[in-house]
């Protein structure tokens, strides 16, 4: 399993895309931490792994936190463009 599959709804449990936004943001914030997010949404640590990587993006500059939660939103629709792990973690930038 993998958090991308889980954020599209591939694999279940599904981790809802504006949770995980939220979740980032508290974070980001200083209002719970890494650990309180991971444990929150149930990830495994190679998920939470992932989880970093997508946040990386945005701290990094590449790509804003609003654009990361577009981007999920429309990998969860399902509707055949962001909708397999692979083209999800091209779009985002992670390999």
């Amino acid at each position: 399993m993998s958090l991308y599959t889980r954020l599209i709804g591939i694999e279940k449990p599904r981790v809802p895309v504006h949770v995980f936004y939220a979740l980032a943001h508290e974070v980001q914030r200083g209002e719970i931490t890494g650990l309180q997010a991971k444990n929150f949404l149930g990830l495994s640590n190679g998920e939470a792994t992932e989880a970093n990587a997508i946040i990386a993006r945005v701290t990094g500059g590449f790509l804003t936190a609003e654009a990361v939660h577009q981007i999920l939103m429309i990998a969860e629709r399902q509707g055949g463009l962001y909708d397999t792990e692979t083209t999800l973690k091209a779009r985002l930038g992670v390999s």
